[in-house]
């Protein structure tokens, strides 16, 4: 998800403050999770137990101020009161897996960004308040999809259907 960085605030702050008002239709697509990224050969893939607070005094390489993916991971940080060093912040999940790839810092990535390489360790995220965050097809009750609109909702709706039904087969 990519937007201009003050839009996605108030986009956040209507959802997280407001129920959704009645005249909409809320259609839930699929829950967004975060992880941390790590090189195979970072100290944290080789825990057990790795936490958020062990893996924040390592350096991070991170998504820029456009995706949600800063957002969160600074609430996350914000929860334990550690002040996170990010080297690098970019537009591109390619970029940040190959610096992660290159063991010079970890990833902090959501499941949609982009597929995680094979040869990267994904670590979930249990010591700290993750929040919960979905992506919702959202338009007017009142106006019943029809013609172009209905077969664009129809295709959103199958494309994560197939998401999901692949993700559980992993």
């Amino acid at each position: 998800l990519s937007l201009p960085a003050n839009t996605l605030e108030k986009i956040l702050n209507t959802f997280l403050d407001q129920t959704l008002d009645e005249r909409l239709a809320v259609t839930p697509l699929r829950p967004f999770e975060f992880k941390i990224l790590a090189s195979p050969d970072h100290p944290l893939a080789k825990m057990d137990h790795p936490t958020f607070e062990e893996a924040l005094k390592s350096p991070f390489v991170i998504l820029n101020a456009t995706y949600l993916n800063k957002l969160v991971f600074h609430q996350l940080a914000e929860q334990l009161s550690i002040k996170p060093q990010v080297l690098f912040e970019s537009d591109s999940s390619t970029l940040v897996s190959g610096l992660v790839r290159e063991d010079l810092a970890l990833g902090f990535v959501s499941d949609i960004t982009a597929p995680v390489e094979s040869d990267l360790v994904e670590i979930p995220i249990e010591d700290v308040q993750v929040p919960s965050v979905h992506i919702n097809l959202i338009r007017r009750a009142h106006q019943f999809p029809i013609g172009l609109f209905k077969t664009v909702m129809d295709i959103i709706e199958k494309t994560f259907e197939e998401d999901e039904a692949i993700q559980q087969q992993k």
